[in-house]
């Protein structure tokens, strides 16, 4: 199970010429999949337009990936490598994921800690 990532980099803020750049790429990118009969897992597609944190022009709504008509609507969270993006790009999600499972990490240390003896408790 692989997985295909796509990043699609535009100087321009014409969103109707961005989106056209990106069809013409997933169009390419179906192509070389069905002529090396893959798959292209409809549920397991994601997509996540990035932003600079000054850009408040709104993100598409729904983006058209499939041939069969399903419409794919853009994530405001998505997982890479181990690491939790969000579309400006700010790493908050991921400091605070990495957070929450120390936290977690330490409540169960805590626990096991009580139950250990005294000779084995540094």
């Amino acid at each position: 199970d692989d997985d295909t990532q796509l990043y699609v980099s535009s100087d321009t803020l014409n969103q109707t010429k961005v989106m056209d750049d990106i069809q013409w790429c997933l169009l390419h990118i179906r192509w070389w999949i069905k002529e090396n009969f893959l798959k292209l897992k409809a549920g397991k597609t994601e997509v996540m337009i990035l932003n600079n944190k000054w850009d408040i022009s709104p993100n598409p709504s729904g983006i058209a990936l499939h041939p069969d008509g399903e419409d794919v609507e853009p994530c405001m969270l998505a997982r890479n490598l181990g690491v939790w993006f969000d579309p400006t790009l700010s790493m908050s999600p991921n400091v605070s994921k990495i957070i929450q499972a120390r936290c977690l990490q330490l409540s169960d240390l805590w626990r096991i800690g009580k139950r250990l003896p005294k000779v084995l408790k540094i």
